[in-house]
């Protein structure tokens, strides 16, 4: 783990939210303790927030902030929606709800890559006629796309997908078809949570990924949208060129990885798109898929 204060100084409320310290949990469970959906949740919030914490520190500016899936929670963080110690006991509980959710409805997301959103969503369309749950759940780049399904339908959506002549169909590591209505009981359970969640004036612009826009000003639009984020697709590529749109040419990815920065490059190649810690060369294997 990034050694940093942010670290340091909330790594006993994950603790107390995780119900052990995440690094020992890491330690003794390895991969099972870390792909709990409220575990993985936790940690990439937390690790995107100490990257940024280092960035604003070495004079990193920032006029607009967006986050993928997950990372909306690191973006209200970034803007001053929320402060640190809310939105980490806000993602260990939408995790919590997201695994309940999947424990009722077994399901999985695949990644799309070389298709376009109107051949996945026809492929998608004619799965849900035929009685099986399919639906895009990332709107990565143009040509990357990510699909939520029944784990049943799997086999057969990516069968379909290369039929149509998609140069890469794979399954995503994840425990849960994320961002489809198969998470509406989720999306009803984290509403319920989020009544308690106080939510402040954004300090730079900040892209819902529900709309691919700007996050509404008002405190009960926000909370809508944040609990429906569970049940409805990211919309990153629409996100990036929104805050294009507003003037914005330089994205800087705070985080582990540089995935989301490849995505820019397939979105507009005249911005410029960079990641503070870049996966070593050696590292990347396969395409960007997300989940």
């Amino acid at each position: 783990m990034i050694d940093d204060d942010v670290v340091r100084l909330h790594r006993p409320l994950l603790a107390d939210l995780l119900g052990e310290d995440p690094v020992d949990g890491m330690a003794r469970g390895g991969m099972d303790f870390l792909s709990r959906p409220d575990v993985v949740s936790a940690m990439v919030v937390l690790v995107a927030m100490a990257y940024y914490h280092r960035y604003r520190q070495d004079g990193g500016t920032c006029d607009g902030v967006a986050g993928y899936s997950v990372g909306q929670w690191t973006a209200l963080w970034a803007a001053g929606i929320v402060d640190a110690e809310t939105a980490l006991t806000a993602v260990v509980r939408r995790g919590q709800r997201l695994r309940d959710a999947a424990g009722l409805h077994p399901g999985t997301m695949v990644a799309v890559i070389g298709l376009s959103d109107d051949v996945v969503e026809a492929v998608c369309a004619e799965l849900r006629r035929n009685g099986a749950g399919a639906w895009i759940a990332n709107y990565n780049a143009p040509g990357q796309l990510t699909v939520s399904a029944q784990a049943t339908v799997v086999e057969p959506l990516m069968e379909m997908m290369r039929e149509r002549g998609a140069h890469l169909v794979e399954p995503i590591a994840v425990q849960g078809a994320w961002h489809c209505p198969m998470m509406d009981e989720a999306a009803r359970g984290f509403a319920s949570d989020l009544e308690t969640i106080v939510l402040g004036n954004a300090t730079v612009a900040v892209i819902d990924n529900v709309t691919g826009v700007l996050m509404p000003e008002a405190e009960v639009d926000r909370r809508r949208i944040l609990a429906d984020h569970l049940r409805r697709p990211v919309r990153w590529a629409q996100g990036i060129r929104h805050l294009a749109g507003l003037g914005i040419d330089t994205f800087v990815e705070v985080g582990y990885g540089d995935l989301l920065t490849r995505f820019g490059l397939f979105i507009d190649r005249t911005l410029t798109h960079r990641a503070v810690r870049p996966l070593p060369r050696m590292r990347r294997k396969g395409r960007p898929c997300a989940e």
